[in-house]
């Protein structure tokens, strides 16, 4: 072979070399990712905390904004995993990097999943998945929640009927927020309901006096559950050792509520608390907050009277068919599971 044509040959392999090397530098530069480090934020669910019947508090932390600043943060949750903006949310409203939510409206006894979320220009980015279950209990007509305790057989509210509407959203008062004068009160034939002293901050200590006429619309309850009758009274201090001591183990501890209670150690979880009466001796007056606590039962004694439960400070005693109120009277309530 000629020298010439060996030059030749080599000129040629060169040539397709390099034409291979720029159609791989090529590619390589068209593959190169972008030189932008702009992402979704980077976040972080911490714990879950106060858990209730309708309510629980998540902690959060951003990590990183994505290098683009927060539109929105806040916590999603749904009742199937991973829950996304579009399903129950709360946002908040904060320039720290740590935030803690309050989520309400929640169901009690249902598991809940949880998640932060942080929203920038390039989308949302989110936390880790966190699940939690809410307290047993029971919701009112108007958004109350009850804690609820079984004792023995029986599943009781641990806490006074509070509700102003029927469970078919009818206002137990035809009279919407009427304050009775204690004449007005003591001659009532219909459905009426107060708070001890006409004081609105007593509802949420001792829940509501109603009379025995929305007590006797059947309808007072939260739908699965009723007014106790004067049996469920008597099995319920049967459970708890007899009439002469359940009392005392129904009584909330302290003395914030209660007169230098006897005998108080709620070992039952009933937390019986003082609300009072109103109407002793057809008055229509308020009398005994803080020495008693007195509730309705179903069974009516005659025309005029119905059986009562009642609980004294000073006794460990839960009295119950011994005594008999007039229907005008105003007692606490407190319900039964069915």
């Amino acid at each position: 072979m000629k020298l010439k044509d060996v030059w030749i040959i080599l000129l040629v392999i060169l040539n397709l070399s390099s034409c291979t090397l720029f159609e791989d530098n090529k590619n390589i530069l068209v593959k190169a990712p972008s030189t932008s480090t702009d992402t979704v934020p980077s976040i972080s669910t911490g714990n879950v905390t106060n858990i209730d019947i309708t309510y629980s508090i998540i902690k959060a932390q951003i990590i990183s904004d994505g290098k683009n600043g927060i539109i929105e943060k806040g916590i999603c949750w749904n009742t199937t995993n991973n829950p996304t903006i579009n399903n129950s949310k709360l946002a908040i409203v904060s320039d720290s990097l740590t935030f803690t939510v309050k989520i309400n409206g929640l169901q009690p006894n249902t598991t809940y999943y949880a998640r932060a979320y942080a929203t920038n220009k390039k989308g949302t980015g989110y936390g880790n998945v966190i699940s939690f279950t809410t307290v047993d209990g029971v919701i009112d007509y108007d958004g109350n929640a009850y804690h609820i305790i079984k004792i023995g057989s029986q599943v009781w509210m641990a806490e006074n009927l509070k509700v102003t509407h029927l469970n078919d959203g009818t206002n137990i008062d035809s009279l919407i927020n009427k304050i009775y004068t204690d004449y007005e009160w003591n001659n009532l034939t219909t459905g009426a309901l107060c708070w001890y002293s006409n004081n609105e901050t007593n509802k949420s200590i001792y829940g509501g006096l109603y009379n025995w006429y929305a007590v006797n619309t059947g309808i007072l309850a939260p739908p699965g559950w009723r007014i106790p009758s004067i049996n469920d009274w008597i099995q319920l201090a049967n459970t708890l050792g007899g009439e002469s001591i359940a009392g005392g183990k129904m009584k909330e501890t302290g003395i914030s509520l209660w007169f230098n209670p006897t005998g108080a150690t709620n070992s039952s979880g009933f937390s019986a608390r003082p609300g009072g009466i109103r109407g002793t001796n057809y008055s229509g007056e308020f009398l005994a907050l803080g020495t008693d606590a007195n509730w309705w039962s179903s069974s009516a004694y005659n025309t005029s009277f119905v059986y009562n439960a009642s609980i004294n400070y000073a006794a460990d005693s839960l009295k119950i068919d011994s005594l008999r109120t007039p229907k005008f009277d105003g007692l606490s309530v407190r319900c039964i599971k069915n």
